[in-house]
């Protein structure tokens, strides 16, 4: 199967090596905006060709499917020229910077069947997957609440980087570029959220001015409240939880490390005891040298590909459609922001 990945930053250190583990795939050409460094990349990676015009590659290459990791403002077009020539598409977990752009990018992708992956990465961490199979199997009783907490500095924050990733309106900020995750993930769990109340707080000193805080008490359509908070400007925050409140005990996905990935941790507590369940590092694909967010691009990349090839994915994998309902919650949480009260998302139509 031959693709083509557009992107390199997570493409090249990221997506490339994801798309390797995946038996029969060849990966025939790289593009990126600067010609010099792309041939570099390919010559390194021993990949064909190279191209500087995503444009150009798409009308020389004879792809299978395309792989798009680049700013969402960006993204949006490529994925939309890939998707109207039918090339199937995996890209990054934003495809477009608007809610509009990717209501189109769907449309498209339904209208003509073509398959469409989307790199929401938690679901696929044995971490998350064991908690969602202990709330299914009623560890802790009925969910009265659940907290997601993600707090910690970024590195563009760190470095004081004006770049698109501290850019609310190019598709950054703590909300677009890190907490889209977490809607994903609460929906994932959960079921779909049936109502927010946000607060964003933005501050022109850091970055490039996108929001640094966010605040969401939403409700699901089952009636569960989840309290969500993030920021990306806490030099030695507490890192990434998610706490499962029910009425026989407490599930705790916890990651005080700055990889994302590696340093969770799966705890049950009841009345009796407080167990360690499993930990992410107990369970890496992927070498410590690797980026740890390869191992879970790659499961995602292996269902995508089995899709393609006509075999039944061994579980189902986020498409348009989930980026989608991500996008139409990002705007109900500007829009409660922005009115200052609590929105519905039948409001919001997908």
């Amino acid at each position: 199967m031959k693709i083509g990945i557009v992107g390199r930053g997570y493409g090249r250190y990221g997506l490339l090596p994801a798309f390797r583990m995946v038996k029969g795939v060849s990966i025939e050409a790289l593009c990126a905006t600067r010609m010099e460094v792309v041939l570099a990349d390919a010559r390194d990676a021993n990949i064909p060709r190279a191209y500087d015009d995503w444009r150009r590659m798409l009308a020389n290459e004879q792809l299978d499917a395309i792989v798009v990791a680049v700013p969402p403002r960006a993204s949006g077009p490529i994925c939309r020229a890939a998707l109207s020539i039918g090339l199937p598409l995996f890209t990054e977990k934003l495809p477009a910077a608007t809610l509009s752009e990717v209501r189109e990018l769907n449309e498209i992708a339904q209208r003509s069947a073509i398959t469409t992956c989307i790199d929401y990465i938690f679901p696929e961490l044995e971490t998350f997957r064991r908690a969602k199979d202990l709330l299914s199997d009623g560890a802790i009783g009925t969910i009265r609440l659940v907290e997601v907490r993600w707090m910690f500095e970024s590195y563009d924050n760190r470095m004081g980087l004006r770049t698109w990733k501290t850019n609310s309106n190019e598709g950054g900020g703590v909300l677009r570029h890190f907490l889209c995750h977490s809607l994903h993930y609460v929906e994932w769990f959960l079921g779909r959220i049936e109502r927010v109340r946000a607060t964003l707080v933005h501050d022109a000193n850091i970055g490039s001015g996108g929001d640094c805080y966010v605040s969401v008490t939403s409700a699901t359509e089952s009636g569960v409240l989840v309290n969500l908070v993030g920021s990306s400007v806490l030099p030695k925050g507490p890192g990434h939880s998610v706490a499962f409140y029910g009425s026989a005990g407490t599930l705790s996905l916890e990651n005080p490390l700055s990889d994302v990935v590696r340093g969770f941790a799966l705890t049950l507590g009841t009345s009796e005891r407080r167990k360690m369940i499993v930990t992410e590092e107990e369970h890496s694909t992927v070498d410590e040298s690797v980026d740890a967010r390869v191992g879970a691009s790659a499961a995602l990349a292996q269902r995508f590909v089995d899709a393609l090839s006509g075999s039944p994915p061994r579980r189902p994998f986020p498409a348009l459609r989930e980026a989608l309902r991500v996008s139409t919650l990002i705007e109900a949480i500007c829009n409660s922001n922005s009115l200052d009260r609590s929105v519905r998302l039948d409001k919001f139509a997908e």
